[in-house]
């Protein structure tokens, strides 16, 4: 399965906060082989959040052995799905949850293109679940080729009634591809303060949106992405089960991802089909 989360590209609305999060509890809760990766080609948030310093610059990850390793292979004709996880970042001790990270970007060459979507679909047959933040605008070369080949798109906006209009108006002009893909499709409004004049009762009756999911601003998360800390922290609080500001965010995110995996049936060891 792959899930894909986008925004409208300019940032700020924590697409890959959220992305981060659920990839850890679909990891630690549902105990499938996920991997977890971005567009490679807008800015390095993901990297910053999710390894530390010298994670970022060992030396077993510079160069050609990450993603660009991957690409060389797939140049050479040599990749195979299990060799893609020797070319990722372990974020688990036991492996489950695989980032695909990069030390640099790239520029969407048709090149490019086409060796990151033969790296999806070699991908799928490792790893049971794929987590892809598309933090690229919808006239992105990548988008309409990742959202067509996904399970489950999220949109995540927030409370900016211009912005959220805009990209709402954008995916309308997606909704063939999407109805042909049969995918799920899901809005989270992230940030989310009930005390905004923007509340649910304005997204429901004033832009006609149908049960958008809200994740409350949370302060705690935004500090744990500024310590490189993301992972660990959300693991520490679904094993601790303390309860605290980030408590409702975590549940609500559970609650979110659970619905997903409601759409899907495990038919054998680490296999998901509809």
């Amino acid at each position: 399965m792959q899930i894909a989360l986008w925004s409208d590209g300019s940032g700020g609305v924590g697409t890959t906060t959220v992305a981060s999060v659920m990839a850890t509890i679909i990891a630690a809760n549902y105990n499938y082989k996920t991997l977890i990766t971005h567009s490679l080609t807008k800015d390095l948030s993901m990297e910053y959040y999710l390894l530390k310093e010298n994670e970022r610059t060992m030396k077993g990850f510079v160069g050609e052995s990450n993603v660009e390793g991957l690409f060389r292979l797939i140049n050479n004709g040599k990749l195979t799905s299990q060799m893609i996880p020797n070319y990722c970042f372990s974020l688990f001790s036991h492996s489950n949850l695989d980032f695909l990270n990069t030390n640099k970007l790239f520029e969407a060459s048709e090149s490019f293109c086409h060796n990151y979507m033969y790296l999806l679909y070699l991908a799928k047959q490792f790893y049971d679940v794929i987590v892809v933040d598309l933090n690229v605008e919808m006239n992105h070369a990548l988008f309409d080729k990742v959202l067509q080949e996904s399970d489950v798109f999220i949109v995540v906006g927030n409370q900016n009634r211009h912005k959220l209009t805009s990209m709402i108006s954008e995916v309308n002009k997606h909704k063939e591809l999407i109805r042909k893909a049969n995918m799920q499709t899901h809005l989270i409004i992230n940030q989310y303060n009930a005390m905004s004049s923007m509340g649910f009762a304005s997204f429901t009756k004033n832009l006609k949106i149908k049960k958008p999911k809200t994740l409350p601003y949370q302060v705690e998360l935004i500090d744990m992405c500024n310590k490189n800390d993301l992972v660990d922290f959300t693991l520490r609080q679904l094993y601790n089960k303390r309860s605290g500001d980030f408590d409702l965010y975590l549940k609500t995110t559970q609650d979110i991802v659970s619905g997903i995996m409601k759409e899907f049936v495990e038919v054998g060891d680490n296999v998901i089909s509809y």
